[in-house]
């Protein structure tokens, strides 16, 4: 998927491009257009300024496909730890959105065709010996921007954050991206990346701070 252009919001949510119909495979694909239809951007801007209010033919044509996920209802899910902001029209991103732009990778055990350890968020699938998922691998502060002769700005590999099953992976997704909401970088646009917040708290730190959200432990990576 890619939603909000240049927005500060998660942008893109991609997936291995290899065309196999495991079952691991497919969870892949189906946890892609998951994650992108619970972070896509709420507000009718878009439709607003350019098409005089018109709903687009089709902006979000995954969505038809993970409808049994009830994942307008996961995102709106408010456990009262600070997730869920108060303003009506986004209730992720509130009025203030996201530091920068968030990226989401998807892949299986053995398969970095996405370059995984590069994303905002690695997401690795895991399943049992007969293919039926159990959960998933989360990692977390990779990015590969950097800006020229200015050394505070680096490429950096993801840190394994650790492990989820998957009854709770949204809630988990969500924990991350408020943690990056409300403590990412908004003085300095070249840091604002999730991965500068990961690299000056540690991931430990980070961790901890993802949980205050999550009101769970995350379990070690499998």
């Amino acid at each position: 998927s890619t939603v909000g252009a240049c927005g500060d919001v998660s942008r893109n949510v991609v997936a291995t491009p290899a065309p196999f119909e495991t079952p691991e495979y497919q969870h892949v694909r189906e946890y892609c257009k998951v994650f992108a239809q619970l972070f896509r951007p709420m507000t009718p801007a878009f439709s607003n300024i350019w098409l005089d209010g018109e709903e687009p033919a089709s902006v979000e044509m995954w969505s038809k496909d993970v409808t049994h996920h009830n994942i307008d209802e996961a995102m709106k899910y408010d456990s009262g730890r600070g997730i869920i902001l108060p303003d009506s029209t986004e209730p992720l991103y509130g009025d203030r959105y996201l530091p920068r732009k968030f990226k989401i990778g998807v892949t299986v055990p053995g398969d970095n065709s996405v370059d995984v350890y590069t994303n905002d968020i690695g997401v690795v699938v895991i399943t049992n010996e007969s293919g039926e998922l159990e959960g998933f691998n989360i990692m977390v502060g990779g990015g590969l921007g950097r800006t020229h002769n200015k050394k505070n700005t680096f490429a950096r590999a993801a840190d394994h954050l650790g492990y989820v099953p998957k009854e709770d992976i949204m809630e988990l997704m969500k924990s991350i991206l408020a943690s990056q909401r409300d403590h990412g970088n908004r003085d300095v646009r070249a840091n604002a990346r999730m991965k500068y917040l990961v690299h000056t708290l540690g991931i430990d730190n980070f961790r901890t701070l993802v949980e205050s959200y999550f009101g769970k432990k995350i379990q070690p990576w499998r």
